[in-house]
């Protein structure tokens, strides 16, 4: 299963030890039809982290919406959790490359 990229957030969301982290939002169809949410944060200093599923849409579509209303709080909480090493997403990938 691939997550595809659906929206590059502009915060810089910043850590307990001052790493930088930029966010994404990745998203992955289900059987169903709906769209499992994802956020994915990238360290300037290196290593990525992503979250367990944040949110299920309707589509593609509504999770793009989702994502641009996300606030930096929000995105705080949400690198905590990407960093829980008791959470992870075994089994996704992240693309190669997003074209």
């Amino acid at each position: 299963m691939v997550l595809q990229p659906i929206h590059d957030l502009e915060a810089v969301v910043v850590d307990d030890l001052g790493q930088c982290h930029r966010a994404s939002v990745l998203g992955i169809p289900r059987d169903d039809g709906l769209w499992d949410g994802y956020i994915e944060f990238r360290c300037e200093e290196g290593g990525v982290h992503v979250t367990p599923r944040e949110t299920t849409q309707p589509d593609a579509g509504g999770l793009f919406s989702w994502a641009s209303r996300l606030s930096e709080v929000y995105l705080e909480g949400a690198l905590a959790r990407a960093t829980d090493r008791a959470s992870g997403l075994l089994g996704f990938r992240r693309p190669a490359a997003v074209t």
